[in-house]
């Protein structure tokens, strides 16, 4: 294989991950939106600061993401769930990524 042929491999590749990466980047304004829209429908954020709130990771919040939608009904993308993820852990939990 050439050189050139490598270089225009690698250069492809680079850019697919680069942009499944960006896509893939959570956004907090969407999972704003998402939380306003279905999970306030059941329940203030009061449930998100309550002093003994459960969340004690992000891997238990996205655990209890899936729980919530499951029993309300509620089908997110991946890329939405993080978005709610996103947004529930820069405002209320501030857990380390």
């Amino acid at each position: 294989m050439s050189y050139v042929r490598k270089l225009a491999i690698g250069t492809a590749a680079v850019m697919l991950v680069a942009g499944a990466t960006a896509a893939a980047a959570a956004d907090v304004a969407k999972g704003k939106a998402l939380v306003q829209k279905h999970c306030t429908a059941c329940h203030g954020t009061e449930v998100y600061s309550r002093p003994n709130h459960r969340m004690k990771s992000l891997e238990m919040l996205r655990n209890q993401l899936g729980r919530c939608q499951q029993a309300a009904g509620v089908k997110l993308t991946k890329q939405q769930a993080a978005d709610v993820v996103a947004y529930l852990n820069q405002t209320f939990y501030k857990f380390k990524k």
